[in-house]
């Protein structure tokens, strides 16, 4: 056998892939082929190149075809890699979205009630006010122009009470 020019993929370390292996295999059988001036084939010489270089070319490109199938493989397995993380990251934000809506709603919620209840201690405190004037008018007297007349010690009382109403109404309806 004939020495074949160039390196041999065989004994190097390096990776070259099939395509490459192959294509330095149909090399060495071309090199290897009887050099002469005059080439003379029997049909049953022809027969068997013709049906090597067949065999070959049916392997090669079989080869192709499995790589080419081998790398939509890989892409499709990157793109559902790639969906999923997506899908994963989606989800996070989804949920993050939620988490941030309900802190919303709770907030919502927190300053609905404090406005509820700072609405009740004002109409508390009002009653209060109410309450005020209308125990100085009972022991007391209104004149004709609305203005109430009265004791000190009605006013005192009175204070007193009014005292005790917006005490009540601030224990009654606190707001943070």
């Amino acid at each position: 056998m004939r020495e074949v020019r160039g390196s041999n993929p065989l004994s190097s370390t390096k990776d070259y892939g099939i395509k490459w292996y192959w294509q330095y295999v149909c090399i060495v059988i071309i090199n290897n082929l009887p050099r002469s001036k005059k080439i003379t084939f029997n049909k049953k010489t022809k027969t068997i190149v013709g049906i090597a270089f067949v065999a070959i070319a049916i392997v090669l490109f079989s080869l192709f075809k499995l790589e080419e199938i081998k790398s939509k493989n890989r892409l499709k397995e990157i793109a559902a890699q790639e969906e999923k993380e997506i899908s994963v990251i989606l989800e996070r934000e989804r949920i993050e979205q939620k988490r941030i809506d309900e802190e919303n709603q709770q907030k919502g919620l927190e300053e609905s009630e404090r406005n509820w209840q700072t609405s009740l201690r004002n109409i508390c405190l009002e009653a209060a006010d109410d309450a005020y004037f209308s125990y100085a008018e009972l022991n007391g007297r209104k004149n004709e122009d609305g203005t109430i007349w009265a004791n000190n010690s009605v006013w005192d009382r009175a204070e007193e009470r009014k005292q005790d109403a917006t005490d009540l109404c601030f224990k009654k309806y606190p707001v943070n």
